[in-house]
């Protein structure tokens, strides 16, 4: 559902909502290691594409106050986005920009662009057109990073990312989950260089890092 178009259930919001804030309590943990990993200098432009509750863009936002985060995702998303961020009392250090990471201008430009579980809603020629946008979206010598379940190469495991990606098979219009080095293919047919895939933790998600 994040930056992409409006998801089809839950047209009232209840759903949204609900699954928006059980991201967010999932991530949190994750997100303060991701924000430790990838510091930030004063001044440093950030955009979260598809940031869903802005869990990473919190942490990131209460690391390195002197840093300009942005968090892109659908106006839906954002809505739920909005009330997470008021009861953080973080409104103030998160920008919030709506639209179709697809279609709409992301803005910038940007020195680092986060994008995480966002691939795996997309068949390969999305993926492409989405990195393509972000690269186009960073400043010269600007970062982007990638996070995902990722399968192993034969794509018949970890159990985890396998689960996960025959349920994106069955609910999207051809996502699924990918390996480190489809990912990394992709980013480098986009544009980018220095492309680097670090290891996946317990749970098969892993980060694949590259330049402008």
């Amino acid at each position: 559902i994040h930056g992409g178009r409006e998801p089809r259930i839950g047209a009232d919001g209840g759903y949204q909502e609900n699954f928006i804030r059980g991201m967010e309590e999932s991530a949190r943990e994750r997100a303060e290691r991701v924000a430790r990993a990838f510091p930030l200098r004063p001044g440093e432009r950030v955009l979260d594409l598809g940031g869903g509750a802005a869990t990473y863009a919190v942490a990131w936002a209460e690391g390195y106050p002197g840093a300009a985060i942005t968090v892109f995702d659908t106006p839906g998303t954002l809505r739920v986005t909005r009330k997470v961020l008021r009861e953080k009392g973080a409104e103030a250090r998160v920008r919030l920009v709506e639209g179709d990471f697809l279609e709409d201008p992301l803005g910038g430009p940007y020195d680092f662009v986060w994008i995480s579980q966002i691939l795996h809603a997309f068949a390969v020629p999305d993926c492409l057109r989405l990195l393509r946008r972000a690269r186009a979206s960073l400043a010269p010598g600007g970062r982007a990073a990638v996070q995902e379940f990722l399968l192993d190469d034969g794509k018949a495991s970890p159990p985890g990312p396998v689960f996960f990606s025959v349920h994106m098979v069955a609910v999207t219009g051809g996502g699924r989950a990918y390996t480190a080095g489809e990912i990394a293919g992709m980013m480098r047919k986009a544009g980018f260089r220095k492309v680097a895939a670090g290891p996946k933790d317990a749970r098969g998600v892993g980060v694949i890092t590259a330049h402008r």
